[in-house]
């Protein structure tokens, strides 16, 4: 009976295993949760409760109504206020500035003619063995990686 249970065990491992995982995750969560409430010990879970509702008399409703429709009001005013001050002050610094298109002629500044640069000399651009040299090391330094050059092998095709 033993070697029984023991051969069905051994044959199915994926299904023991499974169960030996979903068993240690069961006792991982009650471990976090028992930790959970050790450390927070002045919480407890609260049990809920239906939440007690008294009505609001008819006059602290309608005061406080009128509280906050005068407050609303009055931020509306002052809004209004602030938009139209700001707006008379655009429109005066609008008609105050000159149109940008007329300048007069004593302020317009004028470039002196330009020098024609010295074209370089020829001899300049002729490489040298030096400057070959150090073109070829900037391009590999500056290049796509070697990984992204694949190596070139030579395979002979046989026939």
């Amino acid at each position: 009976m033993l070697e029984a249970i023991i051969d069905l065990l051994l044959s199915n491992i994926f299904f023991v295993i499974l169960v030996i995982g979903g068993i240690l995750s069961f006792f991982k969560r009650q471990i976090e949760k028992q930790n959970e409430q050790q450390q927070r010990p002045g919480r407890r879970p609260q049990q809920q409760r239906p939440i007690e509702t008294r009505p609001v008399p008819a006059r602290e409703r309608t005061s406080s109504e009128r509280q906050w429709k005068e407050r609303g009001e009055k931020l509306t005013t002052d809004l209004q206020e602030m938009y139209k001050k700001k707006r008379h002050e655009l429109k005066n610094t609008i008609q105050e500035q000159p149109s940008r298109d007329y300048v007069p002629r004593e302020l317009k500044v004028t470039s002196p003619k330009r020098k024609p640069r010295p074209r370089p000399v020829q001899s300049q651009l002729l490489p040298n063995p030096d400057n070959v040299a150090q073109g070829v090391i900037w391009a590999e330094v500056l290049g796509p990686p070697r990984s992204r050059k694949p190596h070139s092998t030579a395979r002979r095709r046989r026939m």
